[in-house]
């Protein structure tokens, strides 16, 4: 019964933390939005076309594959 106890009282502080987390939720997909507007905008002015690009760092390379290859730019990969 002590387990079940804990689970209710950890839910509600859940709850509490999501009250103050979802604007910020709301602003985080406002930006994601309005970045996805200016990466269409640039795709469209052509930009990244047959530009080549090396990522040596591996830990932001996933992140920026799939910016440079929507947007029309290519990777060199070693």
């Amino acid at each position: 019964m002590e387990e079940s106890s804990i689970d209710v009282e950890n839910s509600k502080v859940e709850a509490k933390q999501l009250k103050f987390a979802t604007p910020i939720l709301q602003k985080h997909v406002e930006l994601a939005v309005f970045k996805l507007k200016t990466l269409i905008k640039n795709k469209e002015k052509g930009i990244f076309d047959n530009v080549k690009f090396n990522i040596q760092i591996k830990s932001i390379q996933y992140h920026l594959k799939f910016t440079i290859k929507a947007m029309g730019g290519k990777l060199v990969e070693k």
